[in-house]
């Protein structure tokens, strides 16, 4: 009799269960994101591997060497600016060049697949930072990319529009950092994501850059946008692209920074049609968020289905770690299980495994109890999301169904593994 038993028990758990779907996530929906500190988390339906990217911004290096000399008039500020800080989570006494090394270990012990650098990397455009930075980026052994921000090519009190010292400056100090790429915009691919880089640092956005964006943000991959300035959303302040209130009368930073006022009719159309075309992308091309530093804080802002957000200062140890991933899909129970018994008082142990395994042991003990049978003995262990629940029962009637009790009162279980031994009375 005990073989035929087994032998129902072998052909009874190769029989897929019915269930339905415990899936929490509606078809519908294509991607979900999820913050918790620097970590965020992007589930997405079409990606078919995590991919995890560290984001860094506003580390201002201001390493310096004797080819500075000619320019120290103009890095007087930014060269005393950022020195020593305090890191932003412990407040402890950090720096610019421990706080980018930390933040690199940390992203090789993560093992990331590639580094987004959103400007600011040089309090001003000091050769000797450029190099050093550099240096420890390629060493790292993770790919990283990089675009403006508006103290990278800016030497204080030189004459010209920012538009021009970007330009003049860029290309002096800073293609190294580009690698080649189009400092304007420019996108790679890492594991199917594309991530899209437009160097927004003026505030202002050209006709060249819209017309690049719009090549670039076709097809249907998950698409991320990085750029050094936050874009405008209610509440941001006034340091935004496309605020509406930006201009001559609201600047208050030119004094200290020893440039050119921003324009008295504000920011140009295509700023304005550029932060559209952003808005457009979320809802058609599949860009699922943006990323941008020069604020200094970590904030988070939501337009539509825009999601926007904004890395605390490297400087003050701050970055963010994005992993993207499949959307998690739960499956339906994957067994059913039916044992006949001949005679009642016959002792079992039963080894149930499940995933996501979370049973009140009281609501457990009523719960057998409900089903007919008695329980003896019960534990639970857990490892790695995987719970092992070892069980002894005293059954007190005939036949019945082990796994119909628990797919009633515990249908958010996923049977991976059942087996089942006689004990001696």
């Amino acid at each position: 009799m005990r073989r035929i038993v087994f032998a129902l028990l072998t052909l009874l758990l190769l029989t897929p269960c019915r269930g339905a779907s415990r899936n929490p996530v509606p078809k519908g929906v294509q991607t979900t994101v999820y913050q918790n500190g620097q970590v965020i988390r992007i589930y997405d339906r079409s990606v078919t591997e995590p991919v995890r990217i560290f984001v860094i911004s506003d580390t201002h290096l201001f390493r310096s060497d004797e080819r500075e000399d000619p320019y120290r008039q103009y890095s007087k500020r930014m060269s005393k600016a950022y020195n020593t800080t305090r890191h932003f989570l412990s407040g402890k006494p950090t720096n610019p060049e421990e706080s980018l090394l930390q933040t690199l270990s940390l992203a090789r012990e993560k093992k990331a697949d590639a580094i987004a650098v959103l400007g600011d990397l040089v309090s001003y455009p000091s050769e000797a930072g450029v190099e050093w930075a550099k240096a420890v980026l390629d060493s790292c052994g993770i790919p990283w990319f990089y675009t403006t921000g508006n103290h990278d090519w800016h030497y204080e009190g030189t004459e010209g529009s920012e538009i021009d010292l970007r330009e003049e400056w860029t290309r002096k100090r800073l293609l190294p950092l580009y690698k080649s790429y189009n400092h304007e915009c420019y996108s790679v691919t890492v594991k199917g994501i594309k991530l899209i880089f437009v160097d927004n640092a003026t505030y202002q956005i050209l006709p060249s850059q819209l017309k690049a964006f719009s090549a670039e943000i076709k097809g249907k991959e998950p698409k991320l946008l990085f750029g050094h300035i936050p874009y405008y959303a209610p509440g941001y302040g006034i340091t935004t692209v496309a605020h509406p209130d930006w201009g001559y009368d609201t600047d208050r930073g030119y004094r200290a920074e020893r440039r050119e006022r921003w324009p008295v009719d504000g920011f140009n159309k295509t700023t304005m049609d550029f932060w559209r075309a952003i808005l457009k992308a979320t809802r058609r091309n599949h860009l699922v968020a943006s990323f941008s530093g020069h604020h200094h804080v970590q904030q988070t802002a939501i337009v539509d289905s825009w999601t926007q957000f904004t890395v605390a200062a490297n400087c003050q140890g701050g970055y963010f770690e994005v992993v993207i991933e499949p959307m998690p899909e739960k499956k339906p129970q994957l067994f059913r299980a039916t044992v006949i018994f001949h005679k009642k008082g016959r002792f079992l142990l039963i080894f149930l495994e499940t995933e996501f395994l979370h049973i009140d042991s009281l609501l457990l003990r009523k719960t057998l109890q409900h089903g007919g049978f008695f329980e003896l003995l019960a534990g639970a262990h857990f490892a790695n999301g995987t719970g092992l629940f070892e069980f002894a029962l005293e059954f007190l009637q005939g036949p019945f169904d082990v796994l119909t009790v628990f797919n009633r009162y515990y249908n958010h279980l996923k049977i991976t593994s059942f087996s089942i031994k006689w004990l001696q009375r």
